[in-house]
């Protein structure tokens, strides 16, 4: 199998990242995180990506016993994580918290992006449940 045909979701995290990068160059790094999160459900509908915003996530041990809920900005198709933030700096605990909904839940995919650093902030997280 070569690398291309390796990466999670390739063509849905492409659209992705290309929305991410347009809001930012559209808006600027100067708002608060609920006209980040306007603006990416806005961009998701109009080319007809399909989401959940603020959907209850189930967590579990590594025991697979029931822990409770999480709420993360957006689901997109069921399959990915967003978490999006607007703060001058992202911190390890707050990738930390991001990987570990990842570790703790069905989902394998996630991003975790900052509109408000100074450069740019987009990272991807990435846990396959055979390796969970």
């Amino acid at each position: 199998m070569e690398n291309n045909e390796k990466i999670l979701y390739k063509e849905l995290s492409y659209k992705l990242q290309g929305l991410f990068y347009g809001i930012r160059n559209d808006l600027g790094s100067g708002h608060k995180e609920s006209i980040y999160q306007k603006a990416l459900e806005k961009e998701l509908s109009a080319i007809g990506i399909v989401f959940q915003r603020e959907p209850a996530v189930k967590i579990y041990s590594g025991k697979n016993e029931y822990l409770g809920l999480y709420r993360p900005d957006f689901i997109i198709e069921n399959k990915i994580i967003i978490e999006l933030k607007a703060t001058r700096f992202i911190t390890r605990q707050e990738s930390a918290r991001v990987y570990d909904y990842l570790r703790n839940s069905e989902y394998e995919l996630a991003y975790l992006v900052n509109f408000a650093s100074p450069q740019f902030f987009m990272r991807r997280f990435l846990l396959t449940n055979d390796r969970k």
